[in-house]
């Protein structure tokens, strides 16, 4: 997991690398859900950003399947390199579940020379592209949808065959408020078992109430807000939520409303002031035709 002070990094500038992230994808699955592709024939300098967004000035053509798989195979190199961090003290060199997406776009779903509609959702959707904030809401949400009764047996398909760590309660346990909302569980006759079912609800009672425990009787402050509590969930659960998420996709289940990105990407970009920081990049850098490294070097400067 990427260290806590990584994780504090200036919200305007995560969100420009979010907003990147995405859009960029977005460039990918677009066109292959019309069956074109670049066949690997592309660089960054055939992207531009304006208004905070890529979009391609190069345009994709019909190279079949081969095509579209050639794409992701550059792809995940291309964004691997922008997303590395070099720190021997991580636990991970990448972002939390940026692993997860990048197995997911080297095994795409196609059908009929087409990429699949669930899983291009899955993709441009991706928790990855998620501020820690955001995951939490997504957590509550996505738990309220599997609580409701709906489609039961698949969500209960999905929570079996998504991964889990054998001794993840076992180190849970030790860590600040994930120990607080177990032993209050404990204490109220619902404790956690070392199952899939709990681990979930588990992810989701710290993501909506674990701000209860942040301050102790006495009024002091326990932990900071952004200390990164929620980071402790892909660092002890690792691909286990986003795995749900696209067993439940794939089975047809929709959690369409449970994402809500669209808007949430404009108010972030509006409320960061992301929109006029990119009219400034796309007037001084118009990426077509410029050599790839300077996109590079404007995220790592920013970042």
């Amino acid at each position: 997991m990427w260290h806590i002070q990584k994780a504090r990094v200036g919200m305007k500038c995560l969100s420009y690398l979010i907003l990147f992230l995405l859009t960029w994808t977005n460039c990918f699955t677009e066109a292959f859900s019309k069956g074109k592709s670049w066949n690997e024939m592309f660089e960054l300098c055939d992207f531009r950003v304006i208004l905070g967004h890529v979009q391609p000035s190069k345009q994709p053509g019909y190279y079949g399947d081969a095509g579209m798989t050639n794409d992701m195979t550059k792809f995940v190199q291309k964004i691997r390199n922008i997303f590395w961090v070099e720190d021997n003290s991580l636990i991970s060199k990448f972002p939390p579940y940026f692993t997860n997406f990048t197995n997911l776009l080297g095994r795409l779903k196609i059908t009929n020379g087409v990429l699949l509609p669930w899983y291009k959702l899955l993709l441009d959707t991706h928790m990855c592209m998620m501020p820690s904030y955001q995951r939490r809401f997504f957590l509550i949400f996505i738990y309220r949808e599997f609580k409701n009764g709906r489609n039961e047996d698949k969500w209960n398909a999905a929570l079996q065959n998504a991964g889990l760590p054998s001794n993840w309660l076992t180190k849970l346990k030790k860590v600040i408020v994930f120990k607080d909302v177990i032993q209050k569980a404990i204490k109220d006759g619902r404790s956690y078992a070392p199952t899939s079912d709990d681990a979930f609800r588990l992810a989701r009672d710290v993501a909506e109430h674990g701000a209860e425990h942040r301050f102790a009787q006495g009024g002091a402050e326990r932990y900071r807000d952004d200390s990164g509590i929620e980071l402790m969930i892909p660092c002890y659960m690792e691909d286990f939520i986003p795995e749900i998420v696209a067993e439940v996709l794939k089975e047809g289940v929709n959690i369409t409303n449970e994402y809500g990105l669209k808007s949430y990407y404009l108010i972030l970009a509006n409320a960061c002031g992301m929109l006029e920081y990119h009219v400034a990049v796309a007037d001084a850098v118009y990426l077509s035709g410029q050599d790839q490294q300077v996109l590079l070097n404007l995220l790592h400067e920013t970042f």
